[in-house]
């Protein structure tokens, strides 16, 4: 089971990740070009550009504006802005495991909730009208006895 867990964390966490990097649609510095010596971050209502280092134990020496990473000590992603690192996100617990029991309600981790799964049937609808009568003969199509080629 802590292997299941363990796997599953890393497996979340690495999808967290490229979420992150492809979210902010930065992976790379701009060109010098663009960039003029200590250029703040691009921030605005839909923008704020992050450059990703990678994962580490410990944080990037030399850190310049808007770099990101995951530390793989406390499991938090970090941005350095304001000449300091800010934590921008960080793993959570493992979420619960429902299943349906054998006695047919709802177990979360293994408890019994006391919830059925499957509800009672409802009652009848109302009778629906007769569909189209579809026909083949001699390799044409017919609806109704009227065919789709004229």
């Amino acid at each position: 089971m802590k292997n299941k867990k363990t796997f599953l964390k890393g497996i979340f966490t690495a999808a967290f990740l490229t979420i992150i990097a492809m979210s902010f649609n930065t992976c790379s510095d701009p060109s010098a070009e663009d960039k003029l010596p200590d250029d703040p971050p691009v921030t605005g209502s839909d923008v704020f550009r992050m450059i990703w280092q990678g994962a580490f134990e410990n944080a990037p020496a030399n850190p310049q504006e808007v770099w990101v990473y995951y530390n793989k000590t406390d499991n938090k992603v970090w941005v350095f802005f304001d000449n300091a690192w800010h934590r921008f996100a960080q793993d959570g617990l493992p979420g619960s495991v429902p299943q349906i029991g054998a006695n047919g309600n709802w177990w979360i981790d293994g408890v019994d909730t006391g919830k059925p799964a499957i509800g009672t049937d409802g009652s009848d609808g109302n009778p629906g009208t007769p569909g189209s009568v579809v026909t083949i003969v001699g390799g044409y199509w017919f609806i109704n006895g009227v065919t789709l080629l004229q």
